[in-house]
């Protein structure tokens, strides 16, 4: 269960957090618009149960990012908005 980051759009930060009704190899990953990796929140095992994440874009400017995350060989992308 993976919920839409919140806030977004945002400013100074913003939380993602999703469910693991198992545990699972987890990974949390964020790319800009031109799908350069800029950031892993995530990566390893995770129990099962609820997570929150928050990612601070320090030195980054205002644009598009998505975030990825990875259940064991699931993925979902999910797309995002920071505005300074």
């Amino acid at each position: 269960h993976f919920s839409q980051n919140f806030p977004n759009p945002f400013n100074s930060s913003t939380t993602f957090r999703f469910i693991l009704d198992e545990p699972a190899y987890t990974t949390l990953k964020v790319f800009n618009i031109l799908g350069q990796h800029i950031a892993t929140l995530v990566q390893g095992q995770l129990g099962s149960g609820e997570y929150k994440f928050s990612w601070i874009p320090v030195g980054q400017p205002s644009g598009v990012y998505f975030y990825q995350i990875g259940v064991d060989d699931r993925f979902v992308s999910k797309k995002m908005l920071m505005l300074k």
